[in-house]
């Protein structure tokens, strides 16, 4: 963060990846390792009952997860829309500052 309170390009990149990497990583790794799917399971992030997506073997996602997967997935796009919107207005200002 800069000093205007504002979120650099480099934090918004930070964020994007740490919310695409919670939501991806249990799933990548819950269809790689048994053991790692039974304990996805313990602490409810992936179902054995009503599995619309499975992952792995007898577990994977019901409609609610799917539903929090999705809502994961938009914030990391508008936050990644807002990294590139701010990226561009930057350019911009830069640009008409260097006119001057």
């Amino acid at each position: 963060m800069n000093n205007n309170g504002k979120l650099d390009d480099d934090t918004l990149i930070i964020i994007v990846l740490g919310v695409v990497v919670c939501v991806v990583a249990p799933t990548i790794l819950g269809t790689m390792f048994a053991p790692v799917q039974q304990w996805l399971v313990a602490v409810h992030v992936l179902t054995t009952h009503n599995v619309l997506i499975p992952i792995g073997v007898d577990a994977g996602l019901d409609i609610l997860r799917i539903s929090i997967l999705a809502g994961a997935l938009i914030i990391a796009a508008g936050l990644a829309v807002l990294a590139i919107r701010q990226r561009i207005n930057r350019a911009l200002l830069q640009r008409q500052e260097a006119r001057r």
